[in-house]
């Protein structure tokens, strides 16, 4: 998917312009909302792709009006309404804070087995072009390019399956190098941007 949250290379927003030293967060309600993200993912109900590309299908005026975590206080309400959890179920066991971090922890680590790669650390390839509504890791600016891989980063979910909710996708994801210029025109000669891409995004040059 191609939207306002995918910006690389587009142009008329203006500068970025760092705030200095900036807090984690700028209110309490921010703080919250972070924390109840991070503790309903205790339950598992969707994976972090759906979570993702919930924020994502917030309507572009709406989604470029709101601060960062007005977009994720959003995306969870609309994956908490979508699953059935928006209301009180008293069947669900409460929730301690003890509980989260050892589970997130156990999730991070877990070893994952998928299809064998298809390239090796100097190939040549060229990224394909991901067309219709679903999620996808794969930034518009990035699509019809040649790079080359710099290094294999294990085997992971596929993002745009998992989003999804499609079976267990697993597969080779690799950093992948690419001339600056040759993904923005602006780029300086010589300078080089590395992408983590999946497997399927590619195909040989």
């Amino acid at each position: 998917m191609i939207g306002p949250h995918d910006l690389g290379g587009a142009k008329g927003f203006g500068p970025v312009r760092p705030e200095p030293n900036e807090p984690v967060f700028h209110a309490a309600w921010e703080r919250r909302v972070f924390g109840m993200t991070m503790a309903v993912a205790y339950w598992r109900r969707w994976p972090l792709d759906a979570g993702r590309h919930e924020r994502e299908l917030i309507p572009p005026a709406e989604y470029l009006a709101m601060t960062y975590y007005e977009r994720w206080f959003a995306g969870l309400a609309g994956r908490l309404n979508k699953s059935g959890l928006i209301n009180e179920r008293p069947s669900e066991p409460p929730l301690q804070a003890k509980d989260v971090s050892p589970q997130r922890i156990r999730a991070a680590t877990a070893k994952v087995e998928g299809r064998p790669g298809r390239f090796q650390v100097g190939d040549g390839v060229r990224t394909k072009v991901i067309e219709g509504p679903g999620h996808t890791r794969l930034p518009g600016y990035a699509q019809a390019k040649t790079g080359v891989i710099a290094a294999q980063r294990g085997q992971h979910l596929l993002p745009d399956d998992s989003a999804a909710g499609k079976p267990r996708n697993v597969q080779a994801l690799y950093s992948v190098r690419f001339d600056a210029h040759d993904l923005f025109a602006e780029a300086k000669a010589g300078d080089v941007i590395f992408l983590d891409l999946w497997d399927d995004y590619l195909e040989p040059a």
